[in-house]
């Protein structure tokens, strides 16, 4: 996973076409801050999304909703937080995740709503930007290596909106635009 990481802030570098005597500062985050607007009353939330190997001695990397051009909401667990610092004085903040996809596995008893996802062993960067909020994703057994996971869409009012209307609230051009200048992103430093 680290190789990968690697290469793909190389890549972000090269993109930039900086010289090779600019200095970059590459900077990692135990958590963030994440604003939103609530799609039940329009009121301003914030959750606090962690991504630690020792939180209270157990390690803890929460879960994410990305913003996409896909039908339903993208899932992620956040496995970095970076904050690049670019020579010419801009920042970007970067978040590495592993991306979930829906699951083949079915339970006993299907319900009506009910989501089954399973983690990609894959990782990705995903601009800040386009991180939405916080998700509550729970596995499906108590298994170490389980990659099923239930997506709980009963956290909030706001969550079961996004589940279960995806078009009509997430993805119209207005809201996205009006989320993105709203969205509000502090870290805090280890």
């Amino acid at each position: 996973m680290r190789t990968k990481y690697l290469w793909a802030l190389f890549y972000l570098f090269y993109e930039t076409q900086t010289s090779n005597s600019d200095i970059w500062q590459v900077r990692r985050f135990k958590n963030v801050a994440l604003k939103f607007q609530s799609l039940e009353d329009w009121t301003e939330g914030r959750d606090i999304m962690r991504c630690n190997q020792s939180f209270h001695g157990e390690p803890r990397f929460d879960c994410v909703i990305i913003h996409d051009d896909v039908p339903n909401l993208s899932v992620a667990r956040l496995c970095d937080l970076i904050r690049c610092s670019l020579p010419s004085g801009k920042e970007i903040d970067l978040a590495l995740v592993h991306r979930f996809s829906h699951s083949r596995w079915k339970p006993r008893t299907v319900w009506s709503g009910c989501r089954v996802l399973d983690e990609d062993v894959e990782s990705s960067l995903v601009s800040m930007d386009y991180i939405l909020r916080g998700a509550l994703l729970c596995p499906v057994s108590q298994n170490e290596d389980e990659k099923a996971h239930y997506f709980v869409d009963t956290v909030d009012a706001d969550m079961f909106l996004r589940e279960n209307y995806p078009t009509n609230w997430c993805l119209n051009g207005y809201l996205t635009v009006h989320i993105s200048v709203i969205s509000d992103v502090t870290f805090w430093c280890r």
